[in-house]
């Protein structure tokens, strides 16, 4: 099999297993890592759930680390079922822990880590994977993390690379702007007409740049800051009866996040205000920092531990919710 054989096999697993458990998640991936990578499980290539004791009482489990005689540890997986998005601070722990450099965490995507024990987690390099068809990413996963072909110094290439290629992309979204367009037009035009011409020309004529960002719905903004007296009912009901309102913020909610959301939205629930109009919170949805000072100065945490990658960027996911939150959270969810 090539490597893109083997990539179907794993985009065809993934979406037959995306609620199973996290313990039969483990053990498919074990094999995996021999099927479809070449690793040898006898000579502990593929090693699972390896005890790490830290002082006289504290140990720590890293679902898999891939290694070998030669080289010692190459690099450490975190596996979490297929429906979620958590796993990098534990990563980032193991990594930490074991003083290596490239990690990966398999969820409802794959994202690849180049680690700097220098630079803070949220600066950290990284290549997002998603489980589909043809992905030129996931075939070159399979190449890049296959025995045969292991390269450390490629693997990390490969990742500095697709993050230069999304840093150059954000660039030039920011720069294509109606004005630039106009410039470059009378730049190319003026080789073949007047300036007069070409200014009198482009005065009827209306240049509009579409990002191609997907905006929110309008919502209803209540009058005062407070939440709507009158929660919001969702059309469909509610589609998660049984799951607790922090289950669905944790999961469900965080999923859909970081499947991505338009830059405005980003900015809005940054903010507390807007976090409690529309989704009843106390505190802005999104942070960068955990902790909130209560009013006698005293931090508490407010927000989850794990993060959430958005758009290309680390935040924390407010954990205080209340059961009269749940209709707005409902209806955030419809509504996006």
């Amino acid at each position: 099999m090539d490597a893109r054989e083997k990539w179907e096999i794993l985009v065809a697993y993934y979406n037959e297993n995306k609620i199973a458990p996290e313990l039969h998640i483990q053990k498919d991936w074990e094999n995996l890592f021999v099927e479809i990578f070449g690793y040898s499980k006898l000579s502990k290539e593929v090693d699972a759930q390896r005890n790490i004791q830290i002082g006289s009482t504290v140990r720590t489990i890293p679902d898999i680390i891939i290694h070998n005689k030669e080289q010692g540890d190459l690099f450490v997986v975190e596996l979490k079922q297929h429906t979620l998005t958590t796993g990098t601070e534990q990563l980032f722990s193991y990594l930490k822990l074991l003083k290596v450099d490239l990690g990966v965490l398999i969820c409802n995507k794959i994202y690849l880590y180049d680690y700097d024990i220098t630079k803070d987690d949220d600066k950290q390099a990284f290549v997002e994977i998603a489980f589909t068809k043809d992905n030129p990413d996931g075939i070159k996963f399979v190449e890049l993390f296959s025995k045969a072909s292991f390269d450390r110094q490629h693997i990390k290439n490969f990742i500095q690379e697709r993050k230069k290629e999304k840093e150059n992309i954000h660039a030039i979204q920011q720069k294509v702007t109606a004005e630039f367009v106009r410039q470059v037009l009378q730049e190319q035009l003026s080789k073949t007409y007047s300036q007069e011409e070409i200014q009198q020309a482009l005065e009827g004529i209306v240049i509009t740049v579409d990002k191609k960002v997907a905006m929110p719905p309008t919502p209803f903004i209540p009058s005062s800051t407070q939440r709507q007296s009158n929660p919001p009912i969702p059309i469909e009901g509610d589609p998660y009866p049984t799951m607790k309102i922090g289950k669905i913020a944790n999961e469900i909610l965080r999923e859909r996040l970081s499947q991505g959301i338009s830059e405005q939205e980003l900015i809005h629930l940054q903010k507390a205000e807007y976090s409690k109009q529309f989704l009843g919170i106390n505190y802005p949805l999104l942070a960068k920092n955990r902790y909130v000072d209560d009013r006698n100065g005293i931090p508490h945490s407010r927000y989850y531990a794990e993060q959430v990658i958005i758009n290309g960027s680390y935040f924390y996911l407010c954990s205080e919710w209340y059961k009269s939150d749940r209709p707005y959270l409902l209806k955030w969810l419809q509504d996006h």
